[in-house]
């Protein structure tokens, strides 16, 4: 099955999902790895240019699967016998889905609106489309937002991998195969 169903999640939905996953790692790493550099320092530079050309690259996973997600909201949630347990779930979910989509739209923000001005993917150079007269007070913005969210997204992909182990090895009751078979 392609779409999602009431009994589980479709192709797409775990093809994104997984993407998604390996895409949102690898950024995080790469990202972690800038304060590893002395600031001003060619390697911090390099490290810096990586993680943007990387992060834009993955836009072309992540924003679709976000697009997915969000004109597909009614996916099945697991049901467990605590409420605390069913709610946390929700929050995980949600908060998943906004910090991606904050650090999708504050990372190139962040960089255009820096004294960069401009994102190079591989040797093709983003310029920015940001007016300068909103480069101060974007780049407040968009730094901190970026920043938080990273920190907020290592959180929440532990609580959700802890959750799916939990249903895994605890519960065993079906919910982890459902991010790695289609619904029929």
């Amino acid at each position: 099955m392609i779409k999602d169903t009431e009994a589980g999640y479709g192709a797409v939905s775990i093809l994104f999902h997984w993407l998604g996953a390996l895409a949102i790692i690898a950024i995080w790493l790469l990202g972690d790895r800038i304060d590893d550099f002395a600031r001003a320092s060619a390697e911090r530079s390099a490290a810096q240019g990586l993680h943007f050309a990387v992060a834009f690259s993955c836009l072309i996973i992540l924003v679709p699967r976000l697009v997915w997600r969000f004109l597909h909201l009614k996916t099945p949630l697991a049901e467990t016998n605590s409420p605390f347990l069913d709610f946390t779930a929700k929050i995980v979910k949600w908060g998943l889905l906004a910090a991606m989509t904050i650090l999708v739209i504050s990372g190139p923000i962040d960089v255009w609106t820096s004294r960069r001005g401009a994102i190079d993917v591989f040797g093709w150079v983003i310029s920015s489309p940001i007016p300068t007269s909103l480069n101060g007070v974007l780049h407040a913005v968009a730094g901190p937002a970026h920043v938080i969210c990273a920190k907020a997204i290592l959180i929440l992909v532990a609580l959700h991998v802890l959750g799916a182990l939990k249903h895994l090895v605890y519960d065993r009751d079906g919910v982890f195969r459902r991010m790695l078979v289609p619904a029929k």
